[in-house]
Order: C-alpha cells, then sequence, then structure tokens
C-alpha cells in the first residue's frame, strides 16, 4: 500500500514538473515573439511576473507610441463569444469617435463575431468577391464607401482573408482582434502587416 501511494505522489510530481516545463516554453516562445515586436516599432515591453512558482504565467503585451499613435499589443483575457479561446488584440488611437467599423470574414465564423457588432447594418461594397468574402458593419454607409476605395478593399482582404480576425473602429479606437497567441513567426508577421495597415487607414479615416 505505501509503494502505491508512493507511486502515485512521483506520478503527480512528474506531471506537475512537466506540466511546468511545458508552460515555461511556451511563455518563452511568445516572450521572443513579443521581444521582436517590441524592437519592430519601438514599443516597451511589459513581462508580467510568473504567479504559483511559474504555474500562473500572464502574457507579456508592449504599449508606446507608432506613427505618432499611442498603440498596444496585449491578450486581455478575453476570446470569441461564448468560448474559452484566447484573443490577442492590437489598438491604436484615432481621432475620430463619430464612425463605428466592425470587420471580420464572411460566414459561420464571422457571423458569431460580429453578434457583438451592436446590430449594425451590413455596408456592400458593390465588388462581388469583397462583399462574398468580408462581413462589414457600419453605422455610416455612406462616409464608409468614401473612405474604402479599391486599394484600400485590396489590402483588407489580403490581411483578413482566411484568417480569425476582426477589425473594429469605435470610441477613438481602431483595432484588430485575433484569436490565438503571439506564439510563432507567421503570428507576428500578421500584426507587423495589420499594423502597418491599420496606421495607413487610420490616416484615411482622419482626412
Amino acid at each position: 500500500m505505501g509503494a502505491q501511494i508512493a507511486f502515485v505522489i512521483v506520478l503527480v510530481i512528474g506531471i506537475a514538473a512537466l506540466f511546468w516545463f511545458v508552460l515555461k516554453a511556451s511563455a518563452q516562445r511568445i516572450l521572443g515573439q513579443y521581444q521582436q515586436l517590441s524592437e519592430r516599432f519601438g514599443l516597451e515591453l511589459t513581462v508580467p511576473e510568473p504567479k504559483m512558482g511559474g504555474f500562473v504565467r500572464a502574457e507579456p503585451f508592449v504599449h508606446g507610441d507608432y506613427r505618432g499613435r499611442e498603440m498596444s499589443i496585449s491578450a486581455p483575457g478575453k476570446g470569441l463569444q461564448n468560448t474559452r479561446q484566447s484573443e490577442t488584440v492590437l489598438k491604436l488611437s484615432i481621432n475620430d469617435k463619430a464612425l463605428q467599423v466592425q470587420i471580420t470574414t464572411a460566414g459561420f465564423l464571422g457571423g458569431i463575431s460580429q453578434r457583438d457588432s451592436g446590430h449594425k447594418n451590413r455596408w456592400m461594397s458593390g465588388d462581388r468577391d469583397f462583399d462574398a468574402a468580408l462581413d462589414v458593419r457600419t453605422n455610416d454607409g455612406v462616409r464608409l464607401a468614401m473612405l474604402v476605395d479599391v486599394e484600400v478593399q485590396r489590402a483588407l482582404l489580403g490581411l483578413l482573408k482566411g484568417s480569425k480576425a476582426t477589425i473594429y473602429i469605435r470610441k477613438g479606437v481602431m483595432a484588430v482582434a485575433v484569436l490565438g497567441m503571439v506564439a510563432d513567426d507567421k503570428a507576428r508577421e500578421f500584426f507587423e502587416q495589420a499594423t502597418e495597415f491599420l496606421c495607413d487607414f487610420a490616416e484615411v479615416v482622419e482626412s
């Protein structure tokens, strides 16, 4: 009986140790990607201290000014509505608090993402391929039509098509939210591309 108890204790310790090393390795991969984002955009990197002996590790985040705008990339601990999937969000400040827009991929997953769009009307560009690929909701379709020209449509398709991302504009914030963590080069490169697009589009919105 004593040997069985000892075996169980050793097994539990082994599993806990394995879980700790997996968490640490994952955290290091994510930290490495945020370090690159910090260097790429000249942002401050914040790395929260691990808790509970390293079993609880909050995500790092970057924040500061880029191209004259307040910017941050972080994982706020809130995922897709009614799910437990983690989400990473890039936010930029804009000098426009009137326009409200939410853009995601068309289809079932995009439809779920649009549940929190505030029942805004779907905006149609008139381009069949664009409208079939992306679901755009806004409170001002006339103004959006003036902002989203062919070049912007092409950039949006290149950024969002095939992704799990949602772009939104509301209350002086332009943002892109993506399911998952910035844990590899592909995810980091997406946020690098998204940052430049959002900065360019923010200038269009404010012009």
